[in-house]
């Protein structure tokens, strides 16, 4: 019998070994991009006081990433995503919208549509 440390040894020599820690990604500049396998959503701060927004998982070639998109966004965006499904989101920028507010511009695009690979599982519709 090995010891956990051969055991990790042993998995990573054969590329068995997956980092469940995500890699947060904070948007600074417009043309930024995560392309990616949308994995979930959680909800963040609290509704009846006014700041509730998610946060988003997504699998990419770097490995977990999560980030927020903006509660302005959330409600086009992040009602779109399908789990399963590979999407490249791009960030355009703060946006002006009155009284010294500013809201997050992005543009998401759904990469295929059937079968896509996340996790070494086929998804999909």
């Amino acid at each position: 019998m090995s010891t956990y440390v051969e055991q990790l040894k042993e998995a990573a020599k054969s590329g068995n070994v997956k980092k469940l820690t995500a890699i947060y990604h904070k948007w600074v500049k417009s043309g930024e991009k995560i392309i990616g396998g949308f994995i979930d959503r959680s909800e963040v701060g609290k509704a009846e006081e006014g700041n509730r927004y998610y946060q988003y998982l997504f699998e990419t070639d770097e490995g977990l990433t999560k980030f927020s998109l903006g509660n302005a966004s959330d409600g086009e965006i992040g009602a779109a995503l399908v789990k399963g499904r590979v999407y490249l989101i791009e960030f355009k920028g703060k946006e002006s919208i009155g009284g010294g507010r500013k809201v997050n511009r992005f543009e998401c695009t759904e990469i295929g549509f059937e079968g896509e690979q996340i996790g070494g599982e086929v998804k999909g519709g």
